[in-house]
């Protein structure tokens, strides 16, 4: 007998997460929002990211994994290329000879994941968690030292200078004789960003210390741990140096640019910087 899959909005009611009224609430929306039924839910505030991963594990009859206190194993991560667990937005969770168990938002894109399972060589178990939960721990994990250690090492960014002779590399060497980590943290953001297509970058100084957020698609999200507020100052000076503005000006606003290198790509960054008081 062949098994037929039960939509996602009657597992949902199932769940007790909506009401059925609010399945026809949200195929509403969607055919404005030209998002999927899960998308709009949430977007809607009608159902969590959690109860969407439930139930998506429900109808692929796939396990749940709850993230929250799971820790990355880096060996594990180590074998997937760079961009892989945020092009796929999965984490590995364990090897059990050549298949990789890993944790996945969305296991309806099958040719991704089929393509997925020859760039490695392995197949792959899936396990339904949360989108929210999957970036969260790429970020806090090994993930994030990942990026900040090829950022700082095999895919150094390079600060351009325009002049009237052309443009002029300047080497971190010529910029300043610190090697402190608040230059690989900026590097590190940079090349964060652009790897996930990031359209704005925000470092806000808070109660708690600096968040640093990220705008992708629209949608504006914090990348990192909050980081201590003792690092405030050091970071706004290393974005003023590198944009050419007033290091010892706090109290006006300051716009500026810099233009850095990445291979054979130059990438424009517009600076604005807003004293807060």
């Amino acid at each position: 007998m062949k098994y037929q899959r039960k939509m996602i909005g009657r597992i949902l009611v199932d769940m007790g997460a909506i009401t059925a009224a609010e399945i026809d609430l949200i195929l509403e929306k969607l055919q404005v929002s030209g998002k999927n039924f899960g998308s709009t839910g949430i977007s809607e505030g009608l159902f969590t990211e959690e109860e969407l991963a439930q139930a998506l594990a429900t109808q692929f009859q796939y396990d749940y994994v709850d993230l929250e206190d799971q820790v990355l194993d880096p060996e594990l991560l180590s074998m997937l290329p760079t961009d892989v667990p945020i092009k796929y937005n999965l984490v590995p969770l364990e090897l059990n000879d050549d298949t990789l168990v890993v944790a996945i938002a969305d296991p309806t894109d099958v040719v991704a994941i089929d393509h997925l399972e020859l760039q490695l060589g392995l197949s792959l178990q899936l396990k339904i968690a949360s989108r929210s939960q999957i970036e969260r721990l790429i970020e806090r994990g090994a993930g994030s030292q990942r990026v900040l250690r090829e950022a700082s090492e095999d895919f150094k960014l390079q600060l351009i200078k325009e002049t009237d002779r052309g443009d002029e590399v300047l080497s971190i060497e010529k910029l300043t004789a610190d090697t402190s980590p608040i230059i690989r943290l900026i590097d590190s953001t940079l090349f964060d960003a652009l790897n996930k297509r990031a359209s704005d970058i925000h470092i806000e100084a808070t109660g708690e210390g600096v968040v640093i957020k990220y705008r992708v698609d629209g949608v504006l999200y914090q990348a990192t741990e909050t980081i201590d507020g003792r690092f405030q100052s050091p970071i706004i000076s290393r974005i003023k140096v590198m944009s050419e503005l007033d290091i010892s000006e706090r109290r006006i606003p300051q716009d500026g640019r810099f233009k850095v290198r990445m291979g054979n790509k130059s990438i424009d960054f517009r600076v604005s910087i807003m004293p807060t008081w």
